[in-house]
């Protein structure tokens, strides 16, 4: 009986390491995915420390990310993916897709290719491992001169590599007497963050013209027309504006042009100019001179347009912005009219008389003309008119439309409503039973195996018993 109490007892604990050591197996995640290739920025490698991700769905459902980054000089990355099973889920879910990236930017091609053209479709596959290049198109932020750039992420698509500031605005007074106006231009190394050369910069200045009158101009200097550009700096130039004294109040613009001879992208800056007149301080004005023309003939007639025309007296000139203002027996009847560029205004006078006609502007003398304004009566001519009679004889057409008769027989419907109680039917919920924890199922089957395996045994020891007695 000990012999066989032994021998159940062995074979017991051998069951059950059995039985657990199967346990512990099929608790084992399945093999991770690998993948190993290079990465590519246009046609270049990507350089070292390049972010790459591969984003997937985990084996719960969740959306996971895996990361990892270039190493090297040549473009290289390597990534494994952990795939999940029922019994180790922390994994991405095998056969879910892969969406690959390179920094922020989806890869748009991969493969095996160097650089890869091919589809980025891929799935997570447990125990495989893969050569799988990537590739993210070219772009003016990459930091690599991999497109039409003259340095790195500037010159030629990516835009220039020089900045200039604009928008230099001066001010200065006008009196008999010259003035000068200053400003500073500055140019810099724009989105190009470093460059060995130093670039010669030549700048070059127009005339300043006045936006009111165009042929009234200023001409506008520079302490220097060559700057020399360095790697990451800026190099700057004054602007100096000399305003003769019999020029006219009002703004000016002018531009100053930037030229490299790298070709790192010329720039325009515009200059403005505003000229005022000193406060208190009289000076020569000029002479206007106006003309008024009638819309035909010789003579102006009431309701009908009038054309003032405002010239320089000296020069010619059509004077823009000239405050005109027209006035019947000292009443201002038209004011503050205002000739356009072309020194031109127009008005309809609304009375028969003579209308006084002013004009003033800065730096010329109030100008005045008088229009002897007249009834003008039209000529009425009578047309007698032509009365043409033209009889018509009528058609009567006459139609007999034969009358349709239809009878409808239509045969009552009784309905009858047989009132029903209402049935009320309860829903019990049924509440599921609790799921039975594997280990507990595994236990229960091992004490059954257990209990058959001694009472087999025990009989038999029972037998060879009986048989010795």
């Amino acid at each position: 009986m000990d012999r066989i109490s032994k021998k159940t007892g062995v074979l017991m604990i051998t069951v059950f390491m059995l039985i657990l050591s199967a346990m512990v197996v099929t608790a084992q995640p399945a093999l991770p995915e690998s993948y190993v290739g290079k990465v590519y920025i246009g046609n270049l490698t990507a350089p070292a420390s390049t972010a790459v991700r591969a984003t997937t769905t985990h084996y719960n459902g969740s959306s996971v990310t895996y990361n990892t980054t270039v190493s090297g000089s040549g473009g290289d990355y390597s990534l494994d993916i952990p795939v999940g099973n029922s019994d180790a889920p922390n994994g991405a879910a095998s056969g879910a897709s892969i969406t690959w990236y390179v920094g922020s930017t989806a890869a748009t091609a991969c493969g095996t290719a160097t650089p890869p053209t091919g589809s980025c479709t891929d799935v997570v596959t447990a125990g495989a491992t893969n050569t799988w290049n990537l590739v993210i198109p070219a772009s003016c932020t990459d930091s690599i001169k991999n497109q039409d750039e003259l340095l790195v992420d500037c010159g030629g698509s990516c835009g220039s590599c020089l900045s200039v500031t604009s928008g230099i605005t001066m001010s200065a007074d006008v009196s008999d007497s010259a003035q000068n106006g200053t400003g500073t231009l500055t140019v810099s190394s724009g989105s190009a963050s470093s460059y060995t050369p130093n670039i010669p910069v030549t700048l070059a200045a127009t005339n300043l013209i006045n936006t009111a009158n165009v042929s009234d101009t200023i001409s506008m200097s520079l302490s220097s027309s060559a700057l020399l550009l360095k790697s990451g700096s800026s190099n700057s130039s004054t602007v100096t504006v000399t305003i003769p004294g019999n020029k006219s109040a009002g703004t000016y613009t002018g531009n100053i042009s930037v030229r490299n001879t790298m070709n790192l992208s010329n720039s325009t800056v515009t200059v403005t100019l505003t000229v005022s007149e000193v406060g208190g301080v009289a000076r020569a004005k000029h002479y206007m001179v106006l003309t008024a023309t009638p819309p035909t003939g010789v003579e102006f007639c009431v309701n009908q347009p009038v054309t003032i025309y405002v010239n320089d007296t000296n020069t010619g000139r059509e004077l823009s912005g000239v405050d005109i203002d027209a006035i019947y027996n000292g009443v201002k009847v038209f004011y503050n009219l205002a000739t356009d560029r072309d020194g031109k205004v127009v008005f309809t006078p609304n009375k028969v008389g003579i209308w006084n006609v002013t004009a003033s502007v800065h730096n010329y003398r109030d100008t005045e003309i008088k229009i002897n304004v007249k009834s003008c009566v039209a000529t009425t001519t009578t047309v007698k008119p032509v009365v043409t009679t033209t009889t018509v004889k009528p058609v009567v057409t006459t139609t007999t439309v034969k009358p349709v008769v239809t009878t409808t027989t239509v045969k009552p419907v009784v309905t009858t409503t047989v009132p029903t109680a209402p049935v009320t039917t309860t829903i019990t919920p049924v509440t599921p039973a609790p799921a039975v924890p594997s280990w507990l199922v595994w236990l229960v089957l091992i004490i059954i195996i257990i209990v058959i395996l001694y009472l087999v045994l025990a009989k038999k020891g029972k037998g060879g018993e009986s048989g010795v007695k």
